[in-house]
Parts: structure tokens; sequence; C-alpha cells
């Protein structure tokens, strides 16, 4: 009985699209219906959408026997046929398709369902060859970079984007991520970064939400992060005086960049991906590292009042956030060593035979704060410590170092 449905489905789809393309695409070319174009892009956008099954949603992660059953979606049975080595209906109308749906995102009456139409295309399954889906993404890729005529355009992009980057991960990486990450300000000593309310400001603001709704696949968060760590590193090395303009800009784009690494990762975790564990032996060193080196160097002498930004209480807490959420997510399961063995790594020392992870970072932050060794914590990072040791429990008081009881109790 399901494969005789099945049967009817795909007959009638096939009838359906032989029958509604072409005069539609004749249509679209006619250049007396010129305003007809926008309602002709829909109409299209819905046929092409009919081929594929639903696009998975973020609120289908995150639905759970606590909440309330979402609204009960619309039931199709999309056709089965193959689209692949020629076999779709859409084959005699590939490159009329391809070049009316890229060419209509250039128009702004058209955008729109010219969006909606690209994205239905690219996720027909083994439809458009490698080349014909990168064609199409930079194509939107053309809008979300410059959404001319006002930010409806930005969020359709943005949201196909999406769409793709749960299909396609590999192709945002070459050709979206590129463009968005190029937007963002490297900090130099010939260049200043962007002051608040500027336009530059306003472009990597928005390249940054780009990237936090796009980069939650594993593959694509890493790459954010490395990214992210290397404009953190430049930002967190510059030493100003406070409320000086070029303070204030380091400190807010920091914590812009930082703000987008929390959102990423509370995304991830409200979606259940098992990687943000993993970042608990590379971004928690790095972090921490970039706010703890700094306080082992002597502070400026003379009337010199410059600070690193690194020191900026307000950047500690931000870090703070990551790491904790990061270390949240840490299970208490055991890592086997064998006797005499080598730690694994700067989080994973020998304790014992055998030890849990977060076991262990609690012990190297331990050694850290109470020892001042932050190898343990820091890993190679900690080769780049200062001459002042990291002793955050102890304050001077008249030239004397004098440590602080935190519990008398023990």
């Amino acid at each position: 009985m399901t494969g005789c449905a099945s049967h009817i489905v795909d007959r009638l789809a096939r009838y359906i699209l032989e029958q509604s393309l072409p005069p539609l695409l004749d249509l679209y070319k006619s250049q007396d219906d010129i305003a007809l174009r926008p309602s002709v892009l829909s109409h299209l956008a819905t046929l092409l959408a009919s081929l594929s099954a639903p696009a998975a949603s973020d609120d289908d992660d995150e639905h759970s026997a606590d909440k309330e059953p979402p609204p009960p979606k619309e039931l199709r049975t999309p056709p089965t046929f193959s689209h692949a080595d020629g076999a779709s209906p859409l084959e005699p109308f590939r490159d009329d398709l391809l070049s009316i749906l890229t060419g209509s995102t250039r128009a702004l009456t058209c955008r729109l369902p010219a969006l909606e139409g690209l994205l239905a295309l690219v996720r027909i399954p083994q439809f458009l060859a490698p080349s014909e889906v990168d064609f199409s993404v930079s194509a939107i890729d053309e809008v979300l970079m410059h959404p001319d005529g006002g930010d409806e355009y930005y969020d359709a992009a943005l949201d196909a984007l999406v769409v793709i980057s749960r299909v396609y991960p590999r192709v945002l990486e070459r050709l979206t991520l590129p463009l968005l990450l190029a937007t963002l300000p490297t900090a130099t000593a010939s260049v200043s970064l962007p002051l608040p309310g500027s336009a530059e400001s306003d472009d990597y603001r928005r390249a940054l939400e780009a990237l936090a709704a796009l980069c939650l696949h594993p593959d694509l968060f890493e790459i954010l992060v490395l990214r992210l760590l290397a404009r953190l590193d430049e930002t967190l090395a510059i030493s100003a005086p406070p409320r000086t303009s070029e303070y204030t800009a380091a400190t807010l784009y920091a914590h812009h960049v930082l703000a987008t690494l929390r959102a990423v990762i509370q995304q991830k975790i409200k979606q259940g991906h098992v990687d943000v564990a993993k970042y608990v032996e590379t971004l928690v060193p790095r972090l921490s590292a970039m706010v703890i080196l700094p306080t082992t160097f002597p502070a400026a002498a003379g009337g010199d009042s410059s600070r690193p930004v690194a020191c900026d209480p307000r950047l500690v807490l931000d870090v703070g956030r990551v790491v904790n959420l990061i270390v949240q997510r840490v299970e208490a399961e055991y890592v086997p060593m064998l006797p005499g063995s080598l730690p694994r790594n700067a989080l994973t020392p020998v304790v014992c035979a055998a030890n849990r992870r977060q076991t262990a970072l609690s012990l190297a932050v331990n050694e850290a704060f109470h020892r001042g060794n932050l190898q343990p914590w820091l890993g190679t990072a900690a080769s780049g410590s200062g001459p002042v040791p990291f002793r955050p429990f102890e304050v001077r008081l008249r030239g004397e170092t004098v440590r602080k009881c935190l519990s008398r109790s023990h």
C-alpha cells in the first residue's frame, strides 16, 4: 500500500512540474509582465520546496517531555524519485532555475521570494552539482553582506544560510565564513579599532551575529573558535589609559567577541551538542591565559597610566562566563592513566590510576591559585608568564606581602 501511494505521489509530482514550470518560467521572462515576477518566484519556491523533506529546525532539538509539544507541522509526503544523474523532472529547467533565482536576488522587489526559491533548490537532494551549490550560496552571501533596502533581506539571507549550514557546512566554511571574518577588525599598531557607534562597529557586530547563527555545526564552531581567539589575542594585548577612546574601543570589541562565543556555546548546549566538553582542554586554557598572564608583569612605571585591556574586570567576567559554560559540560568521566605515565595534557595530571577530568581541572586551578604554578592549568602558554608571581590570594601592604586568610577553620 505504501509503495502504491509513493508511486502515485511521484507520478502526480512529475505531472505538476511538467505542466507548471514551463508557463511560470515563460511568464517570468516576459517583458510585458515584469510586475508579476515576485508572484512567479513565490510559486516557483513553493513547487521546489515540495520536492524535499521539511527542514529540521532548532526547535526540534530543544523539545523535551517537560515542555509543551510544538504546534503540528504540515503533513506532506515528498516525492521519492531520484534527482541524481539527470533523472530529475527538473533537469530540463536546471539552467533557467539557477539563472532566474540567483539573478533575482539582485532586484529588491524579487529578493525575498528568490531567496526562498534558491534555498528550496539547494535543499533538493542530489540535484545540484557542487559548483552549482557554490554558485547559489554565493548569491545568498551577496545579499547577506550587502543587504541594500532593509534588514528583512539580511534576515532572510541569514535564515537561508543557517538551513544550508546543516546540509553543506563545508561550503559555508569555504565561501561564507571568510567574508564574515574579513569584516572583523584586526588590532594593529597602525590601525585603531572602530569606535562605539561608528558604521564600522555596526558592521563587525552584525558579522559576529551572523557567525553566531551559522557556526553551531561542530566543524564550523571549531573554525570560529580559532578565528575569534586570534582576534582576542590581538585585542587583549593592547595597553592604553582607561577612559580613552582606544581603551574603550578595545574593551568593547573584546566584550562582543566573548559574548559571541558564549552565545554559540549556550545554543550548542541547548541543542545537546556533545563537542562542547572537549574545549576544556583547548579553549579554557587559552582564555584563562589571556587574562592571567598580564597580571604577572609589573605595572607601568612613572607617569604612564596605561593598563592592559586584558586586566579590565568586565572582560575577566566575560571570560569566566565562557569558561563556566564549558566546565559545566565536562562529565565526571574516568581518564585511565598507567602508573608512571605522563599526563595526557595539561588538564589531566596523574593523581592515581584513574582520574576524573573535573577533578583534574580543579587540581590544576588550585595549583595555580595556591602555589602560583600555572603550567598544569595553562599548559605551554604558562611559559609566557612574567617575573611577578601569580598570587591572587595575596595583597601588598606597605611593601610587604600578606597572605589573605580565606578560611581559618582549617
